[in-house]
């Protein structure tokens, strides 16, 4: 059925398995104990549907899956948008009050390159020294990597690559094997590599960064 989108809603390979005297121990990362000893609670108000498909070419199927910043009081949405073809793309609109009040009727980012020919997938924004930083996933019909553009401008972008560490599922698995987690991570695994074959590589999505670096370092976060 069709999508809609709510309010509240080149990386260079090493197949080589890494040893012990590859890791590097982490820096310290601060925190605010007060923090971490209370019970942090935030409000959520449903605004429903406040954006949907249209008859464009590259949003005829549906929208979802937004990321949202807000500058100077305007809420500059980027959202998946997906055609009949099944191809994703991200397109762009900007909010007030939780209304559209200008929405572009072309893609800000759109499948370029192999790596992500069968779509632009689920941005997640984030502002940082300067730069707007929008993380993607860039889907070629097999593999899910994440990728990603930067902007000073929110509309003019300039592509990065993939910035996932690419990977077979064997060679991750091999790596987590004797660390005691749950059997379902083993049995996605054998999945992904039946219906995608052996050297699938493996899936890595929605990345971002924190908003600050940390002991001058970026700080990612994926799934």
């Amino acid at each position: 059925g069709a999508m809609s989108a709510r309010a509240d809603g080149e990386a260079v390979a090493n197949p080589r398995r890494p040893s012990r005297r590859d890791v590097k121990p982490s820096p310290t990362i601060p925190t605010n104990q007060n923090l971490i000893n209370k019970k942090i609670m935030i409000t959520v108000k449903n605004e429903g549907i406040i954006l949907e498909k249209t008859n464009l070419e590259f949003e005829n199927k549906g929208v979802l899956n937004p990321a949202c910043i807000q500058v100077d009081g305007i809420t500059h949405m980027f959202y998946r948008a997906i055609n009949h073809n099944d191809i994703s793309s991200i397109g762009y609109c900007q909010l007030e009050d939780n209304k559209v009040v200008k929405r572009l009727k072309e893609p800000v980012l759109f499948p370029e390159y192999d790596y992500e020919k069968k779509g632009v997938e689920d941005p997640r924004i984030v502002f940082l020294d300067g730069i707007y930083y929008l993380f993607y996933t860039a889907y070629d019909g097999r593999n899910a990597l994440a990728a990603y553009a930067t902007t000073s401008d929110l509309i003019n972008f300039k592509k990065h690559g993939v910035i996932s560490p690419q990977i077979s599922y064997t060679d991750a698995m091999d790596l987590i094997r004797n660390k005691h987690l749950p059997q379902r991570y083993f049995h996605y695994e054998r999945r992904m590599k039946r219906y995608l074959g052996p050297d699938v590589l493996l899936w890595d999505k929605d990345v971002f960064i924190f908003p600050k670096k940390i002991n001058n370092l970026f700080w990612l976060v994926h799934r």
